[in-house]
């Protein structure tokens, strides 16, 4: 497995005892850094000049929690996570507050025995279900939405969007059998100043080839 990159830029010398060191602070600021588990899950990642990114893994080794240098440095510190469906589709992004360091924070996460969400017709967690990391013991902000194979997000049997026929283009017609496709796509305003949530959605239709013939899309002032 990748460890170090080290650049050209970086200077190797000698310590005296005929072993080859990186003069002081390249390592930090001139290499890329990879740590991994026993699972062989990369765990941390650091890039040149930048604080370290941390991640943890579910038991099916899919990334669910993230903390970058910024968020680490935050009182109370932050987290971004992931959530997925049975399919290992990404359908829910946020962030929550926790001290946990990445070692605590995956022994907790390990813990878990839901690991997927699954569709449902509250709107508490934007229709989803909310069993796996982090479950209802966390404080998140939702920041994205994903919701694949159909128009009907809020899981009441009628879709809250559908297809605008073009005259313009008459030969297009939505595929009404869509199966792994981002049907509709939410994404939260990150305006600190602003005391409410605005969320900007998108559907998308698409044909037979599964090619997109069709967007639409809130506006910041609630049009399409």
């Amino acid at each position: 497995l990748l460890r170090y990159v080290i650049p050209p830029l970086a200077t190797i010398t000698n310590d005296g005892s005929n072993n080859a060191v990186l003069a002081s602070g390249d390592l930090a600021n001139l290499c890329y850094i990879y740590r991994y588990d026993k699972r062989q899950r990369m765990v941390v990642k650091k890039l040149p000049g930048a604080d370290s990114v941390l991640m943890v893994y579910d038991n099916r080794d899919r990334l669910v929690g993230i903390q970058d240098g910024v968020q680490r440095g935050k009182s109370p510190k932050e987290w971004m996570f992931i959530k997925y469906d049975t399919l290992n589709r990404q359908i829910l992004t946020g962030t929550i507050q926790s001290p946990n360091s990445r070692i605590n924070m995956q022994t907790a996460v390990n813990g878990y025995k839901k690991l997927n969400e699954s569709r449902i017709t509250s709107s508490t967690n934007h229709y989803y279900t909310d069993v796996a990391f982090p479950n209802n013991t966390f404080t998140k902000t939702y920041l994205t939405g994903t919701y694949y194979d159909d128009y009907d997000i809020d899981n009441n049997s009628s879709a809250n969007f559908s297809y605008t026929t073009d005259t313009d283009f008459p030969d297009n017609s939505p595929f009404g059998r869509i199966r792994n496709k981002p049907a509709v796509e939410k994404a939260r305003e990150l305006d600190p100043a602003s005391s409410s949530e605005i969320w900007f959605t998108t559907a998308s239709f698409f044909n037979k080839q599964y090619r997109i013939i069709q967007t639409k899309t809130t506006g910041i002032q609630g049009g399409s």
